[in-house]
Order: C-alpha cells, then structure tokens, then sequence
C-alpha cells in the first residue's frame, strides 16, 4: 500500500502494477492498513474511519472515533479485527471491533492507565481477544471482548488485578502465544524477559534504552527499538 497526501494507492509487488484508489478523498491520513483482503481501514487525523473497497474505491461504512488519532494498532482474525486506538483524549483508549465490511462494536478502556496494549491469542476465541493495562501502581488488568461486550463500569476498570512486584517496567508486551515480553535495565544495558506462566527466561540486550516492543501477529518474532534496533525468533 502507499499512502500519497489526500490520496491512497495500492501497489501489487509481483507485477508493479499501481492502482490509485478512485474517489478516494482523505484528509491527512493518519493509518491505512487491510482490514482483509478487500477492504482497508483509514483514520483521518480527525477522527474520521472508514471502511474502503479498495478495488473501486467505495466507502462501505464510517464511524467517528471521538477525536484526534494519536495512534493505532490492528490485529486481525479470520473476518474480524481487532484495533487499539489513542486519541488525543489519550486516558480513554478505544478498542474498535471490525467484521468484514463493517465496523463492530467499540468499547472505551477507561481507568486512567497510561499503559495499554492488545491481547490477540491466536489459539483462544475471538471472545477472548481483548486488551491489557498497567497502571501507575503497577497493577496489570485484562478486559476480555466478552466481558466488554457485557459492559465493563468504571468500577469494575479498576478491580483488583495482577501486582507487578519486579520493579517499574520499560516496555511490556504480550504475544500471539500469550508470552508477556517485558524490559528492565539493569546497570548499562537492558535485560529482555520472557514470562510464559511461571517460568520466565530473560537475555542481555545491546546498551541503549528500549522505546518499543512489538511482537509479531504469528507469535515468532519479537521487535525491540533502542539505540541498537534487533529482532528475536
């Protein structure tokens, strides 16, 4: 895909060959990826998604995501989607559900965190896909769709959750595998950890502070930025 200012082409690598997206108007396009292989997803910096047929350029549905689009992830599923977004009303994330060609349900993660991610294990349930926040006592909480399908109120956004007792955590992410990936630095250098139910193996990364962490949609690979960018199997 390549995005060009108010207008979205899509280029097809074995042959070359661009198609520039008709009657597509975007203003300042924030995200575009495929939502499957008919459709993309695009936030404006506004706050405006849509759902496009990129073959012909229809807009198949729209919602307002509330206010300005700060950041956005997708993860898919067989016909669904699961996206994450920030807004500029950053303690109030949005998880978006997408089915085919429309937009879902969308359920706001309230409960002040600063931290937040999403949780897409490949081997459970759509249903149990969801999000995952750690507060600023340390505290790890994880919403299922289904319990956000139900209704979540405040209060229960902050029940009691999983108190992280290693220390303040630089990065934190969970896998396709359910793996929780998690960084602290000890002296000069980062050490990685890897924690699957209780056992957890960790290694010494290069020196430099670690900025992300993102792991692959198949669970096999494990992105970490810093200073010294590396990818781990």
């Amino acid at each position: 895909r390549v995005g060009l200012a108010d207008r979205i082409a899509i280029e097809d690598f074995a042959t070359g060959e661009v198609l520039r997206m008709p009657t597509t108007q975007v203003v300042n396009p924030r995200y575009v990826d495929f939502s499957d292989a008919e459709h993309l997803i695009v936030l404006d910096w506004a706050g405006g998604a849509q759902l496009i047929r990129w073959r012909d350029g229809e807009v198949v549905d729209t919602i307002d995501v509330g206010n300005h689009v700060s950041t956005a992830k997708l993860v898919r599923a067989q016909g669904q989607g699961l996206m994450l977004i920030r807004t500029n009303l950053w303690a109030n994330p949005l998880l978006l559900e997408l089915a085919g060609d429309h937009f879902g349900a969308r359920h706001l993660i309230g409960g002040g965190s600063n931290w937040i991610g999403l949780l897409a294990p490949r081997e459970q349930d759509f249903e149990d896909w969801g999000a995952w926040t750690l507060d600023g006592s340390l505290v790890l909480r994880r919403y299922s769709l289904a319990e956000l399908r139900a209704g979540v109120d405040s209060k229960a956004m902050l029940a009691p959750g999983e108190a992280i007792t290693t220390g303040s955590l630089e990065q934190l992410t969970f896998d396709a595998k359910g793996r929780r990936f998690w960084v602290l630095t000890e002296g000069m250098r980062p050490r990685l950890h890897r924690t699957t139910g209780s056992q957890d193996e960790s290694t010494l990364l290069p020196a430099g502070f670690v900025t992300m962490l993102d792991a692959s949609p198949d669970g096999r690979w494990l992105l970490s930025c810093s200073s010294a960018t590396t990818a781990r199997s």
